[in-house]
């Protein structure tokens, strides 16, 4: 109808979870080399940090390895499917060696 006041409506409940984007997210390294390899991979591709890669925490790491925790079981399935190559790349990257890297759920 013309001229009729527009009824107000209230916002629809939503589930979207929005996703991180802070560019920064602080990196814990536990003197793993961790902190190197994520800044690197930020500049790669932040979407793809932020949405996943900011995620993951230094948990431990030597000379032959790197642990890194997530905060579900997804997320880590999720990284070991989807990015686990691009983290090994930035580590040689940096390092010019390689490590073997683990990922682990956090989750009890």
């Amino acid at each position: 109808m013309t001229g009729a006041p527009e009824q107000e409506r209230e916002p629809a409940d939503t589930n979207v979870v929005p996703l991180r984007v802070s560019n920064e997210t602080p990196i814990y390294d536990n003197n793993t080399g961790w902190a190197m390899v994520a800044e690197r991979l930020r500049e790669q591709d932040p979407a793809i940090f932020n949405a996943w890669l900011s995620q993951l925490t230094a948990l431990e790491g030597d000379d032959t390895s790197i642990t890194l925790g997530a905060p579900s079981k997804f997320v880590a399935q999720y990284v070991n499917t989807h990015f686990l190559q691009r983290i090994k790349a930035s580590l040689v990257a940096i390092e010019g060696g390689q490590r073997q890297i683990k990922i682990l759920c956090l989750e009890d």
